[in-house]
């Protein structure tokens, strides 16, 4: 039993002290674009309650929108309905880099913020480390 756990040990050693591998995201190339986008409400549930106890987290309404993504501009134009408050919404987009950074004041996505001036600013970042600049416009 012992020589088993010695070989063990010398196993994993040998195994730890490998040489490392990065990954090479650049093959991925130039892909920095946006393909949907969406629009939702959010709501904390820390003030509700139900038999099993508190409920923690957070709740979700999709809202319906119309989405035309123009990829030789870098445009992304969303209209909403009117009865929807811009106010108090969050976004999402989908999109096929490796990062997403809001430029120029534009809101974080996934956080409840207030979209009601328009346009947004956002830069996707590829794989290998290009980026382009896509503009959101917000319309009722």
């Amino acid at each position: 039993m012992k020589n088993k756990i010695v070989l063990v040990v010398l196993a994993l050693a040998m195994v730890s002290c490998g040489q490392r591998v990065e990954l090479d995201e650049g093959q991925w190339g130039v892909h920095a674009d946006i393909t949907s986008g969406a629009f939702f409400y959010k709501w904390e549930l820390n003030d509700i309650t139900l038999a099993e106890g508190d409920v923690e987290g957070a709740r979700r309404e999709d809202v319906t929108v119309s989405t035309d993504v123009n990829t030789e501009n870098q445009q992304v134009v969303t209209t909403i309905n009117a009865e929807e408050d811009l106010s108090r919404m969050a976004c999402y987009i989908y999109h096929d880099g490796v990062k997403v950074e809001p430029l120029a004041g534009a809101p974080a996505l996934g956080v409840v913020s207030d979209y009601s001036t328009g346009e947004f600013t956002y830069r996707i970042y590829s794989a290998n480390g290009e980026f382009k600049d896509w503009t959101i416009v917000v319309t009722q």
